[in-house]
């Protein structure tokens, strides 16, 4: 596409997402159907298939509601991460400014995100405010924040010595050992 995007953004087009979160939760369902409901892992799948539901309704409202077919978004920096800090007070508000901070594209954007951060704090909260707003239900509210998340995020959180991998190794440890 050949498009000046910041380091570290992901365009998100709208149609893709919504066939990426479709098929993903047709995965999980079909291996929820084969689980025993009482283990801990299809708590995990479960809930993972309760948000990824979320994410569906918001996109199909993204695409019925927006004048754009992608939004554009991008990872976070640990200036950001102070930023955040510095202007948002609760845990609820702090997800406000994530979501601010994070988009570089969006209906919902009052300030030039790819100016971030050379714009004023004053125009940053003013996407605060709009993304307070009934402008953006909460389903597209947790979506764009959980995408930001991801893109955010580095490593592979499931790799050798993670926290996953190793908690998955000490249950199945303390499994065989009953």
């Amino acid at each position: 596409m050949g498009e000046d995007l910041p380091a570290g953004s992901e365009r998100i087009d709208l149609d893709t997402e919504h066939e990426r979160i479709v098929s993903e939760i047709g995965d999980l369902t079909d291996q929820l159907a084969e689980m025993d409901p009482e283990t801990d892992l299809y708590e995990t799948l479960d809930d993972r298939a309760s948000r990824l539901d979320v994410h569906r309704r918001a996109v199909e409202w993204a695409r019925e509601n927006w004048d754009t077919d992608s939004i554009v978004i991008r990872a976070l920096s640990f200036g950001d991460d102070a930023r955040l800090d510095e202007h948002a007070g609760s845990g609820p508000e702090r997800r406000l400014w994530q979501i601010a901070i994070g988009t570089v594209e969006a209906p919902y954007l009052e300030h030039d995100g790819h100016a971030y951060p050379d714009v004023s704090i004053d125009a940053v909260e003013d996407t605060v405010a709009t993304v307070d707003s009934p402008a953006v239900p909460i389903a597209v509210g947790r979506w764009v924040q959980d995408r930001t998340d991801e893109v955010s995020t580095v490593g592979n959180l499931n790799g050798d010595g993670s926290y996953a991998t190793s908690l998955a190794a000490k249950r199945a440890e303390t499994s065989t050992e009953t």
